[in-house]
């Protein structure tokens, strides 16, 4: 696992040579942290971030200085312990042997597509989320603690953002197909969580875009050139050489790709595969039709389009791939597979870190402020350009 979370660091050395605070981290969940009576189930956008207040929670024992390097840390050991679940024992069933656990272990830490979700706590409920999509096909623990530990984590992960609602799908699966008490009740937390997420979605006054028919009929070329050809290229890859449009030479391979995810997910039919793809599927969906997410109906055509919305996806795919070399009828099929996203996960491997926009002065300035030292409100101007974080 620790060599994991090293390979996580190491993938955007930008953010430990000049270390930010970007977007909502700061203007939400530190910001929220360094306020009196905060709590960890304040909504922000229709949604509850217990895991990310949690974390900040922790961090805020730290020096304010220290900060923007601890949340780049603190969120790479979170997204690599979170992928660490495919190394433990109860995992060898799901993969077939030790080594695919290992294999599985270093493409979800060099995971393409992840250059707006790595190092930062907005989207470390994204690697939480493939966690616990492990998680909830495992049969249960062996110690009575582990298994505590085990239903809070799934308490907590399915009550940050949309988890609950995402892997809904797979607790099913695991509800109908065990009946082992504990699984069971495992899979209950989860589909708790998820109406948790629904009841708060509904009292935010959230609602999906207005031309939602309009939206859906872009998510078959937003499955195909985000997911199929996320895996086959990456992000780098397509931001060059398919920045706009869904045509393109490249959408070949990227076609093929699907095609072999829903053949392998088919041959696994009793198996978890077809359910991690529903679960992938289903946050591309929300995605598409959101009007906060998908800022109009072209968006998932254009190069710069978020890629948040997609690391599930991708990550289910490769669980699938990494599965499937395990069972008879689909080995050749399944290790082509792999061979063929080798090109995203190297081309992927570094990721560019964003423009620092954290001044040391003025961090010192926000960190001495804190302390009484000056008027506020205490103030610090953080990524991306024009975001500020204010404390009164």
């Amino acid at each position: 696992m620790l060599a994991g979370v090293l390979v996580l660091i190491a993938r955007k050395p930008g953010a430990l040579l000049s270390p930010t605070i970007w977007g909502e981290d700061g203007t939400v969940f530190w910001r929220d942290a360094l306020i009196p009576g905060g709590d960890l189930f304040t909504a922000y956008a229709g949604q509850l971030w217990v895991s990310q207040r949690l974390l900040v929670a922790v961090m805020s024992a730290l020096p304010v200085t220290a900060m923007p390097i601890a949340v780049y840390l603190a969120s790479c050991v979170v997204a690599g312990l979170a992928a660490s679940v495919v190394l433990v024992r109860r995992a060898e069933p799901v993969f077939g042997s030790y080594p695919r656990q290992i294999l599985a272990f270093a493409l979800l830490v060099l995971l393409p597509g992840v250059t707006e979700i790595q190092g930062n706590l907005a989207n470390v409920h994204v690697w939480l989320a493939v966690g616990a999509m492990v998680l909830l096909v495992l049969d249960a623990p062996a110690s009575v603690p582990s298994r505590v530990a085990e239903l809070i984590v799934v308490v907590v992960v399915g009550t940050t953002g949309f988890v609950g609602v995402l892997l809904s799908p797979v607790a099913l699966w695991s509800l109908l197909r065990s009946k082992d008490p504990f699984v069971r009740g495992r899979s209950l937390a989860l589909l708790a969580a998820a109406v948790v997420n629904l009841v708060v979605w509904a009292t935010q006054d959230r609602r999906a875009a207005g031309d939602v028919v309009e939206r859906l009929l872009t998510l078959p070329g937003a499955v195909t050139k985000r997911w199929g050809g996320g895996m086959v290229y990456g992000h780098h890859l397509e931001r060059l050489f398919w920045p706009d449009g869904f045509v393109s030479i490249l959408l070949l391979p990227a076609l093929a790709m699907v095609a072999l995810l829903v053949y392998l997910a088919w041959m696994d039919r009793r198996g978890p595969s077809p359910v991690w793809l529903v679960s992938g599927l289903l946050w591309i969906s929300l995605a598409v039709v959101s009007p906060t997410g998908a800022l109009d109906v072209g968006w998932v055509a254009r190069a710069n389009a978020e890629w948040r919305y997609f690391g599930l996806a991708i990550a289910a795919g490769l669980l699938v791939l990494v599965r499937s070399t395990s069972l008879p009828p689909t080995r050749r099929a399944a290790t082509v597979g792999l061979l063929g996203c080798s090109v995203a996960v190297l081309a992927g491997a570094y990721l560019r870190a964003p423009t620092a926009a954290v001044d040391p002065v003025e961090l010192r300035a926000f960190a001495q402020c804190l302390e009484g030292g000056t008027p506020r409100p205490c103030t610090l101007g953080i990524a991306p350009e024009g975001w500020v974080i204010d404390v009164p």
